[in-house]
This record gives C-alpha cells, sequence and structure tokens, in this order.
C-alpha cells in the first residue's frame, strides 16, 4: 500500500462526523496498512479479508450473500467501512460495495481508494479499473451521497491530489535520489519495446460516500 493512499484516510478522517468503529476490507497486510491511522485517533478498527493473516479480525467472501456477510459481523453496523485498493482484485466489486454498503450504519460512510490507471498487479487476480464516473453512477443508483469535496485523483510518483476530475496527473519532474537514472531507463526501455507511447503515470481514484439512510 502506497503512502498517497494512506494519506487520503489520513485527509478524510477528521471531516467524517461520528466516527468511532472503523471496518477494513481487504485489510490482510501485505504492503502497509490503515490501522495505525485508525487506532491512533481512539477508533476501534476490525479488518476483514478472504483469507486469514495479519490485519485480519474476520475472514468472509465479501461478495458472498449479503446474509452470509451480515452473520460473519454478527450483525453489526460500523461508523465508516473503508477498502484500499482492493476493488480491482474482486471479479464483482458492485455486490462488493454493495455488502460494504450494508455493513455501513445510517448515517455513516463507505471510503474507497482504488486504482483507475496503473499496470496489472495479480493479487491472486487483476479485474478492473474504476473511473470516477463508475462512483458517481454507483452513488446515484443506490441513493447515497458522494461526499462533497471528497472526490479526487491521485497520482503515485508526485502524492498530489486533484478534484479536477476531468484531467489526469501528469507526471512531474521529481528530483530526488535515483530519479534521472529511473526515467532513463523507462526511456530506454520503451525504445526498445518498438517505440515511444503515450502513458499516464500510476493515478487512483478516491471517493468517500454518506449512506443517510
Amino acid at each position: 500500500m502506497d503512502k498517497f493512499n494512506l494519506d487520503y484516510v489520513e485527509m478524510m478522517l477528521p471531516c467524517l462526523e461520528g466516527v468511532k468503529t472503523v471496518l477494513d476490507v481487504g485489510a490482510l497486510d501485505v504492503n502497509g496498512t490503515p490501522k495505525p491511522l485508525v487506532t491512533s485517533r481512539g477508533l476501534a478498527y476490525t479488518g476483514a479479508d478472504i483469507e486469514a493473516g495479519r490485519g485480519v479480525d474476520v475472514v468472509v467472501d465479501i461478495t458472498a450473500d449479503a446474509a452470509v456477510v451480515d452473520k460473519a459481523f454478527s450483525g453489526r453496523r460500523f461508523d465508516l467501512v473503508m477498502t484500499l485498493n482492493a476493488l480491482e482484485h474482486i471479479f464483482e466489486p458492485l455486490k462488493a460495495l454493495d455488502n460494504m454498503l450494508n455493513l455501513v450504519r445510517a448515517g455513516g460512510y463507505l471510503l474507497v481508494v482504488a486504482p483507475c490507471v496503473w499496470e496489472p498487479h495479480a493479487w491472486p487476480s487483476d479485474y478492473y479499473r474504476l473511473l470516477p464516473d463508475f462512483f458517481t453512477r454507483y452513488a446515484a443508483t443506490r441513493g447515497i451521497e458522494v461526499l462533497e469535496g471528497s472526490m479526487h485523483l491521485s497520482a503515485r510518483d508526485t502524492g498530489k491530489f486533484s478534484s479536477d476530475l476531468t484531467v489526469f496527473p501528469e507526471e512531474a519532474p521529481i528530483r530526488h535520489d535515483g530519479y534521472i537514472t529511473r526515467k532513463l531507463a523507462h526511456f530506454a526501455r520503451r525504445l526498445v519495446s518498438g517505440g515511444l507511447k503515450e502513458s499516464w503515470p500510476r493515478t487512483s481514484i478516491n471517493v468517500t460516500f454518506r449512506r443517510n439512510g
């Protein structure tokens, strides 16, 4: 998990009223976790994933029947349900989102971070890249609200967020050790592979919904 994904969580947590309990779906800690950000604020953290492991408190298939998912959590509802970099690995993202939304209490929040421009990365499979229109349409069809000012595109290379959803982030000349070397190597690989092609930097979509009823 990249730091800029955690930056979005850190940015949004103070904006979410009445949050005391947090469920993280896709919580298996393979390269980072938002748990310290949550618990450092005195919030109760529960991690869920399809397999047991570090950071996982509840093992559940989030695309299972709603009754099965509900039973796995003993009927609990959470003030905030979040999923970071997991939807692209779920074959039925709409079903997953619906089950997550069902676990949000009335007036609570659903926070999603997902790549929209990224190279394939199987864990164990990689199915989708979801764009801003997908999440806007999801909110409209489910009767939930996109929290004002919460939808951003973010670029991994710069760590910058943009609320202008019509323009994808452009690569910026980050100045740190090894940057020029990496860019030259990237340029050379493209020449060898058959010529230069237009490309966008790794970009994620970040959005938070409010469940009003």
